[in-house]
């Protein structure tokens, strides 16, 4: 849902408000959540000085490059190519976990990443030719696909080394949120951007820094640190299609039938890929 709803409030408030208004609220909301548990903070600002640093640093460039290419995409048809491309990275994280943690992969790893990135493919381009015109006669401009990809990229940095570098127990997401935040508010202040507030807005805003910004992150990152990282990875080839459906919804553009080979495609390609990668 972050693609959508990120694109709907970005229209009227620009790209970087709307980043500083989720963050810095989800990361404030994160902290008195934490204050309120014993030790809470302190164990947060406790965690070795390499995740809080080098994933913090990852986190924040991935919300930049994430958030601009959705402000900068030039129609809803490219917000769902950025979608796509950003949602490399599930692919990239099994990839990277093989270097990264020591894990390894039999040769089924690479047609269950292909099946998924079909799936994820056809999702997206569901319109067919009609999409495919759509993209041509906007004449748009490859620098959101290419900040979709460097996000895929650094999440997928992020979520091995969380595993790798973080402690036992605890998360500073909350942390990484309010520092994602207050960068938005410091790009905002150099570039101008004009915003246009609607209380139409607040549930939209309301339930991003709730459920994707703070909850969504916290989760995400407990998983990556204690969970079954493959299973939990593979599992989540079905945000691509998840995200579209949304996204087709939200941003009002023509779904196709063949949204079903693409649930068949992300379906196998999460199984074959969960079960290629081995400790």
């Amino acid at each position: 849902t972050t693609v959508a709803f990120s694109r709907i409030l970005s229209e009227s408030l620009g790209a970087l408000t709307t980043g500083a208004l989720i963050y810095i609220l989800g990361g404030l909301l994160g902290l008195t959540v934490a204050s309120r548990q014993p030790g809470g903070l302190a164990q947060m600002l406790g965690m070795p000085k390499r995740y809080l640093f080098g994933c913090g640093a990852l986190f924040v460039a991935y919300m930049v490059l994430l958030y601009l290419a959705i402000g900068l995409a030039h129609n809803s048809v490219q917000v769902l190519t950025v979608g796509l491309a950003n949602y490399l990275w599930p692919s990239l994280i099994m990839l990277f976990s093989i270097p990264l943690l020591g894990k390894r992969a039999s040769p089924w790893l690479i047609p269950g990443i292909l099946m998924a990135l079909a799936g994820t493919g056809i999702a997206v381009l569901q319109n067919g030719s009609s999409t495919l015109s759509a993209l041509a006669d906007t004449g748009q401009s490859l620098l959101p696909v290419i900040l979709a990809v460097g996000a895929a990229v650094l999440w997928a940095f992020y979520s091995n080394l969380a595993r790798k570098w973080a402690s036992e127990t605890g998360s500073a997401v909350p942390l990484f949120l309010l520092a994602s935040g207050l960068v938005f508010l410091a790009l905002r202040g150099f570039s101008g951007e004009i915003s246009h507030w609607d209380w139409k807005l607040a549930p939209s805003l309301l339930y991003m820094l709730v459920f994707p910004a703070w909850l969504g992150y916290l989760l995400w990152d407990i998983a990556m640190q204690r969970g079954d990282m493959p299973l939990v990875t593979a599992f989540s080839y079905f945000t691509p299609l998840l995200s579209t459906l949304i996204s087709l919804l939200v941003l009002q553009v023509q779904p196709s039938p063949l949204l079903g080979l693409a649930a068949l495609l992300v379906t196998g390609g999460a199984i074959v890929s969960k079960w290629a990668i081995v400790d």
